[in-house]
């Protein structure tokens, strides 16, 4: 065709009559959005890989079609993993599309483990059929209860989320092959760009980057879009014009900046919450109505650990670093029964004003149950760490004598953590 691509590339068929006129403006609502170059105030632009540029008239439509097909084939192929994940021992086989390998829990374990339920964080519900409350799990959206994003401090630091201006643009993969891509701005087009920005007053700039930020704020589907929109452009109009020029030039930048900021107070609120639901009994550990967490028959594994000795299963995921090092050390102590590697997003979590997934569970011969985290050379994030901590405590604190909590850390430990050596002498003393 007359664009260059190949008869490869992604189509979608063409629809008729209404169908289609809404298509069209849908696709043309997600160009101005998804294909802009930086800014798009009463127009949009885009670059040819040659430097030309191209009006919003003659846009590139087919890149629409490529990157719609490629997100429904991404969300197809996502929904696909799930699926297998969550497949029950009847129907999972041994191997799952020569990717994962079913895993069968040990004979010598299953009594103890097939027995075992680790407590999850629960709360009350609306009275039952009988006129008794139910109890269900706690999640993060109950905790988000209450939460006014209007009441909120509007200190946002932009400068740490500042990277340099981008285009999407044509990449050239084949020959008359091309797919969607992300280019670095040169010299001639950051010029460009500051002149256009100057042509603008701060209402308008105001106006056009709420516009912007808003429709990539959806994860906050919960706060709502009229308290999003006032709270970015209450944001946006206590920054000077230049400022403003420069948050727009890096709208992606900003974007992430506002997130950022209204993740800390969402997790703020949702902080002060459990705390409060801890001390005043609206949310409890239990092991009741399905609450707490089974360890399943058999668990799908992608590469399973080599040499290991006292699995839960006949193959564990295969760890790396640290995880391998701390896996070594504890499967030789002989108060150790079984250890399992817990993985993420699919096995145990503790559900509180963050989701956390221990990257160990280990059961000791007394019948003790140990929850260990690793951080090792690589660790960074305090913050997290900190939560993490903090939420283990609270558990370990509410699950009673039987279970424990650690975070352990290859160099020195923050506050709350312990050493290897620290938690070896923990595991043959309990």
């Amino acid at each position: 065709n007359n664009a260059g691509f190949s008869s490869k590339d992604y189509r979608i068929a063409e629809p008729r009559g209404e169908v289609k006129e809404q298509q069209e403006q849908t696709q043309s609502t997600d160009m101005q959005r998804e294909l802009h170059f930086v800014v798009d105030y009463d127009e949009t632009w885009w670059n040819n890989s040659d430097g030309s540029v191209l009006h919003e008239e003659s846009s590139p439509e087919y890149v629409v079609e490529i990157i719609n097909q490629m997100e429904q084939q991404g969300a197809q192929e996502d929904e696909r993993l799930h699926e297998q994940a969550q497949q029950d021992d009847t129907s999972a086989p041994n191997i799952d599309s020569g990717m994962h390998m079913k895993s069968e829990m040990l004979p010598q374990y299953r009594e103890v483990a097939s027995g075992m339920v680790i407590p999850s964080f629960a709360m009350k519900v609306q009275p039952d059929a009988f006129g008794g409350l139910s109890e269900v799990p706690l999640t993060k959206e109950a905790l988000s209860q209450g939460f006014k994003l209007s009441q909120c401090d509007r200190h946002i630091d932009f400068n740490s989320q500042r990277s340099a201006a981008f285009k999407i643009d044509l990449d050239r993969i084949g020959e008359d092959e091309y797919r969607p891509a992300q280019f670095q701005l040169n010299d001639q087009e950051r010029m460009m760009m500051n002149e256009a920005l100057s042509a603008y007053g701060k209402e308008s700039l105001v106006s056009h980057l709420t516009k912007v930020v808003v429709n990539r704020l959806d994860e906050f589907n919960s706060i709502g879009v009229r308290e999003l929109r006032a709270y970015v452009k209450g944001t946006l109009e206590g920054r000077d014009i230049d400022e403003l020029r420069q948050l727009a030039s890096q709208d992606y930048s900003t974007t992430e900046a506002f997130k950022t900021k209204i993740r800390e107070l969402v997790l703020a609120h949702r902080r002060r919450q459990f705390k409060e639901w801890l001390i005043t009994e609206k949310t409890f550990l239990s092991t009741a109505n399905g609450v707490g967490y089974h360890f399943p028959k058999s668990i799908p594994v992608i590469k399973e650990a080599v040499g290991v000795k006292r699995s839960l299963y006949l193959y564990e995921q295969a760890v790396n670093g640290f995880e391998d090092e701390v896996v070594r050390k504890i499967m030789d102590e002989d108060n150790v029964f079984f250890w399992h590697r817990n993985e993420r997003d699919r096995e145990f979590c503790i559900n509180g004003f963050i989701h956390h997934y221990p990257d160990f569970i280990i059961r000791l011969r007394s019948g003790k149950t140990l929850l260990v985290e690793t951080k090792g050379k690589q660790f960074k994030d305090t913050s997290e760490a900190k939560d993490r901590i903090e939420l283990g405590r609270s558990w370990a604190e509410k699950a009673g004598s039987d279970f424990r909590y650690f975070m352990v850390f290859q160099q020195q430990p923050m506050e709350g953590g312990i050493s290897v050596e620290q938690l070896l002498g923990y595991i043959r003393s309990l």
